[in-house]
């Protein structure tokens, strides 16, 4: 049976954020039309809705480090409170994802208005979590048991306390494709769209970590939270009110025989289903085993858990961008892409640049002329102005990279 072809999503692209992360396929494409928008051209709207999902993404992992230190003091710090943290969250946002399309209330609003709603909503959830927890102390105090009913209690702790804001979170991602056509390029703005919203998350997880929750305490780190959802919100609304219903990609259309193709059997997707579900399983149980070990060796604070996750989601942006690349373009030019890469990076590290290889060893060779150590507050400047100037020259080249995608701006020298 011949039929239009779906829309191919990169199954990858939806698996976290923080605020818009975790979706399920059949989701987005069940929720995503085709309809011709007034010659309505997204473009100039991508550098805002990626500000946007990028807040929407630090938002959403800073209350995950927050709850994270909640739940410590409420139920402890064991692995097992930390399985349930992770499942409960995680469970939220596919529950988001999943069910929004379902809503058909939702559908005959404008997206952005849909988008600007959850983030008021999460908003108001997160500073009822920062206060309900401690409530909720109380109550695992009370009926603090040890063995099955004691996992059971944190288990149930956890989802009370984190389901709402989660399911929110999930439902946010959805919310905001819909906004943009399922055409080739449309879809590729999604992945875009997820991309910053992983820059944000991690940016979140450090800013969480190593600022807000060192410099100041949990209810300021909520709060700054509630104040990015609440700017999202508001950029969002007032977005809807000078935009249409539907953003088009200005793609070109595609010839009759590329638009048809063989609709596979829904029978035969459970197994794609189950092949998802196993993986984000086994990634999941692994970032248990990881925060457990790393917590062993660095302690369990804060710090290692925001290290973890941000380790966790860049590795998934990059994933994201390898699987992206290898389904359009084949495997042979990502691994040709791969060993100039890594051929690339072997030279870079030979320059004699302090903290890369080239610099210790340079260094070393002017000790071994100078027949003596160079002073520790010496080799200190050293390799902060060498951190400085590799920072510079990162930000050159993403800015760089950014210009290809984006229009407007100019490109560095």
């Amino acid at each position: 049976m011949l039929c239009k072809r779906r829309p191919e999503v990169n199954v990858t692209w939806f698996r976290r954020s923080t605020g818009a992360g975790l979706s399920c396929v059949a989701a987005l494409s069940s929720m995503t039309t085709s309809t011709p928008s007034a010659g309505s051209n997204a473009a100039r709207f991508l550098p805002l809705l990626l500000i946007l999902f990028a807040g929407s993404g630090c938002s959403a992992l800073i209350y995950e480090i927050v709850w994270y230190q909640l739940l410590q003091l409420a139920i402890g710090s064991t692995a097992v409170s930390l399985g349930f943290l992770l499942a409960t969250y995680m469970g939220g946002l596919c529950l988001g994802s999943l069910y929004l399309p379902r809503i058909r209330r939702a559908q005959e609003h404008h997206p952005l208005k849909v988008y600007a709603a959850l983030e008021l909503g999460i908003a108001v959830l997160g500073l009822l979590v920062l206060f309900g927890i401690p409530l909720v102390d109380r109550i695992y105090v009370a009926g603090a048991e040890h063995g099955m009913p004691g996992m059971l209690l944190r288990g149930f702790i956890s989802g009370v306390c984190l389901l709402p804001p989660t399911i929110l979170m999930g439902a946010s991602l959805p919310a905001i494709v819909r906004w943009i056509k399922s055409t080739p390029r449309g879809v590729a703005w999604w992945g875009l769209l997820y991309g910053g919203n992983i820059v944000g998350a991690v940016f979140g997880c450090l800013f969480a970590g190593f600022y807000l929750l060192r410099i100041y305490d949990m209810a300021t780190a909520t709060y700054a939270a509630v104040a990015i959802n609440l700017a999202v919100a508001g950029a969002s609304y007032v977005l809807a009110g000078r935009t249409p219903l539907e953003a088009a990609a200005n793609d070109a259309p595609e010839p009759a025989a590329e638009r048809a193709a063989v609709v596979e059997p829904a029978a035969s997707r459970w197994t794609i289903y189950v092949t998802i579900g196993l993986s984000g399983a086994c990634a999941l149980g692994a970032e248990v085993v990881w925060t457990r070990l790393m917590g062993m060796m660095l302690g369990a604070t804060v710090y290692t858990f925001s290290i973890i996750l941000a380790v966790f989601l860049v590795g998934l942006g990059i994933g994201s961008a390898v699987g992206a690349a290898a389904r359009e373009e084949g495997w042979t030019p990502l691994l040709l892409i791969t060993a100039a890469i890594s051929l690339n990076l072997g030279i870079m590290n030979l320059l004699p640049i302090p903290i890369l290889d080239g610099g210790v060893i340079l260094l070393l060779f002017i000790e071994g002329l100078m027949q003596k150590e160079i002073s520790l507050p010496i080799k200190e400047r050293i390799y902060q102005a060498a951190f400085v100037f590799l920072v510079l020259f990162a930000v050159m080249v993403i800015y760089n990279d950014l210009v290809k995608t984006l229009p407007g701006l100019t490109r560095m020298p």
